[in-house]
């Protein structure tokens, strides 16, 4: 089965590669179309994330996906 969230238990690097854009956690939320709750939430592993919002938030900070994955759980 595909899954199709990412579970909250893994260390994403959103904020960090959110800070290294200039924006802050309010400015994204807006371009992600996402209360600033609910990406905060997904900042600090407190929810699961869709894949699908992985990705928009790749896109907005003009990243690869696999960017916001630790160095050593990056993806292919």
């Amino acid at each position: 089965m595909l899954k199709t969230k990412f579970p909250a238990v893994r260390k994403l690097r959103i904020a960090e590669q959110r800070v290294r854009c200039g924006l802050s956690q309010e400015d994204l939320a807006i371009r992600l179309g996402l209360n600033q709750e609910i990406l905060s939430y997904y900042e600090t592993g407190q929810r699961d994330i869709p894949v699908s919002t992985l990705y928009a938030i790749a896109v907005q900070l003009g990243i690869h996906p696999r960017d916001l994955f630790p160095e050593d759980e990056a993806i292919g």
